[in-house]
């Protein structure tokens, strides 16, 4: 049985996003988002480890803003679930 930890509802949603991560850039594709965070395809021999902060942009939408984002989850060949975070927040 699975244990639901997700505070807000989500969408499937694809979406292109540019991902900065390590100093590297690549344009990766949302599964699905909500208010609190995205799931984003994503698939590298490296993973990001969950705790480590991500910036992303959708380059979707013109002049969108880059948004840190904190991994909470992470599947090894799939992606990784990424939380918004407020800039206060993203030095904790």
């Amino acid at each position: 049985m699975t244990i639901e930890k997700r505070n807000a509802p989500r969408l499937k949603h694809r979406a292109n996003v540019r991902l900065l991560y390590h100093g590297q850039e690549m344009i990766v594709q949302t599964l699905d988002l909500s208010n609190t965070g995205l799931f984003l395809l994503y698939q590298a021999p490296q993973m990001p480890a969950i705790g480590e902060l991500l910036q992303v942009q959708s380059i979707d939408i013109e002049d969108a803003l880059l948004q840190t984002v904190r991994v909470v989850r992470v599947e090894p060949g799939r992606g990784v679930g990424v939380m918004f975070v407020n800039d206060g927040d993203a030095a904790s």
